[in-house]
């Protein structure tokens, strides 16, 4: 009957099965945890609820539903210690870089390098979309900023595998960029082989849609194809725990699934 630690529970649940790929699931704990956090005198409960909840969101593709999440948690941020926004910044620097807006994907990667840059821990919870950071800071014309930001984190992440894995998807971004396209897809590669290895779907299937994206660059469709392939039956295993209609519906016309859907289509 303790409300504070369900809403606490539920929350920190909901992480755990939004990376198992239990989106529907994710959703609805997220929820649950987030109407418990609002009816607590606890400051920090009702952020990482509604985080959580913008990450279920983001994790089905509902970009404006997850944009809404993040920006009413920034609003409980602004009352605490600023480490707290940097949960949230960097979450909407990938929300951003998602929906194709990079001038304000490019300001909020700069926002959470300078919080991520001032605290003091060497790594950040739930520190798992950097790769977008990545992206827009190279895309921004910050590319001396990008690449100190990605040897730094290179030097910090050591044995941790979930980071290694974050740090693989920042080197391939970085080696695509400077059209080493060979070097993007041995990073890619070994990204997928760990988020095989952890249980990340939703990881798995953007990291196989990227190698499906660097084979079309080097125009290869063969091993472009089996690649979206790959991508497409995880996509379809998550979609099955989305029992929500609407919601799954959603998921399958998000555009960033369709681009992965129809480049499928055109070669079977």
């Amino acid at each position: 009957n303790n409300e504070w630690t369900q809403a606490l529970a539920a929350t920190n649940l909901s992480q755990g099965l939004i990376e198992e790929g239990q989106l529907g699931e994710a959703l609805r704990t997220a929820q649950e945890g987030a109407r418990l956090a609002r009816t607590l005198p606890d400051p920090v409960l009702p952020l990482i609820a509604l985080y959580a909840a913008g990450n279920a969101h983001q994790a089905m593709l509902g970009l404006e539903e997850a944009r809404t999440m993040y920006r009413d948690s920034l609003e409980v941020a602004a009352t605490l210690p600023r480490p707290w926004s940097h949960l949230i910044v960097s979450r909407l620097c990938a929300n951003r870089a998602l929906a194709g807006d990079r001038e304000a994907a490019h300001r909020y990667a700069l926002d959470s390098m300078r919080i991520r840059d001032a605290a003091p821990a060497r790594l950040m919870w739930l520190d798992f979309v950097r790769h977008h950071e990545t992206e827009a800071l190279l895309r921004g014309g910050d590319e001396k900023l990008a690449r100190e930001d990605v040897e730094r984190f290179g030097e910090r992440v050591e044995g941790n595998r979930r980071f290694r894995l974050i740090h693989l998807r920042m080197l391939a971004v970085l080696s695509a960029w400077d059209g080493r396209t060979r070097e993007a897809l041995a990073r890619l590669q070994e990204a997928s082989t760990l988020a095989q290895e952890i249980g990340l779907p939703g990881e798995l299937w953007q990291i196989w849609a990227a190698i499906g994206e660097v084979y079309e660059q080097r125009e290869e469709p063969e091993e472009a194809n089996d690649a979206f392939s790959r991508a497409v039956q995880i996509v379809e295993r998550l979609a099955g725990a989305i029992e929500d209609e609407a919601l799954n519906q959603s998921f399958h016309s998000a555009p960033q699934l369709r681009r992965v859907l129809e480049a499928t289509a055109r070669r079977t």
